[in-house]
Formats: structure tokens, sequence, C-alpha cells
């Protein structure tokens, strides 16, 4: 809102300034007839508001460039886990689904994986006392997680990679 607000009022004021310059020069420079001076206001505002816009765009593209680079280029890529046991499959608080895993004879190294509602949950795939493994991905974005026949069953993507745009819901 903030953007639209600003690109608006720099065409607006683009506009204006050569609206005002026809008749600062009025006295110096042949009169300007209403159709002339209507032809130069409708040139202005062609030119002007695309121009704001278009800028007001390139600003909006650089800030979504930066919040994607945000920490220097320096992500955190996925790294090896251990395999982890599935505990238990239940219901998460918001609707969703919940999968609880342990590192077998470690109780104090666990995870959960969450799906929300409505999202599909692969949940079902899990089965209480499988073994699954978390693989890093080659670029490093997540852990496909699979079970003892190496079949996929879901994905986990890393704390940076969820915060992409493109790993969002819209």
């Amino acid at each position: 809102m903030r953007l639209c607000l600003r690109t608006t009022t720099l065409a607006s004021l683009l506009a204006v300034s050569t609206t005002l310059v026809p008749a600062a020069h009025a006295g110096a420079a042949p009169q300007l007839n209403s159709s002339q001076v209507s032809v130069l206001v409708t040139a202005s505002l062609v030119l002007s508001i695309p121009l704001a816009m278009s800028m007001g765009l390139a600003r909006a593209s650089e800030a979504t460039g930066e919040a994607s680079r945000r920490s220097d280029g320096k992500r955190e890529k996925a790294g090896p886990l251990p395999p982890m046991e599935v505990k238990a499959i239940e219901p998460a608080a918001d609707g969703g689904h919940a999968v609880r895993l342990q590192v077998p004879d470690a109780p104090d190294q666990h995870a959960t994986l969450q799906w929300p509602q409505g999202a599909p949950a692969p949940a079902s795939r899990f089965e209480i006392g499988d073994v699954v493994y978390l693989d890093p991905t080659d670029t490093g974005a997540g852990w496909n997680v699979k079970d003892d026949d190496g079949q996929l069953l879901a994905f986990v993507p890393t704390a940076a990679a969820a915060a992409d745009n493109g790993s969002q819901a819209w």
C-alpha cells in the first residue's frame, strides 16, 4: 500500500510539474492554446505514470531480491541426520497432522514433522515403529524422508527454504 501511494504521488508530481512549465513560459514563448496544453498534459501523463509505476515495481523487485539474499547468500544447507523411529502420528492443534520422530536409543534427540490443515499431508505414509532416513537434498534445501525401501515419504525444507516466497501457500 505504501509503495502504491508513493508511486501515485510521484506520478502526480511529475504530471503537475510538466503542466506548470508551459504556464511559466507563456510570456516568453509563443502563447499555447488550450488544445496544445491539453496535448502536453496528456503526453506527460501518458509518459509519467508508467515511468513512475515501473520505478515502484523495480524497487519492489529489489526488495524481494534483498529479502531472498538476506543472510549474504550464506544459507545453512541441510546436513546429514541420523535415522529416526516414528513414535507417534497424531492430529496437530491446528487441525493438520503431526509425526513425532526420535533417534533410536537417544530419547533427547527427537523431531516433529507437521503439516497444516488443508495441506497435502503425507502423515498417512508413516507407520509407528518404522525407521525413516532423512537424506539431505543435493541443493541443501531440505531433507527427503525415506523408508527402509528408499520410498520417498515426505520432503522437509530447511527454515530458510520454507521462508522463501516459492514455498509459501498463496
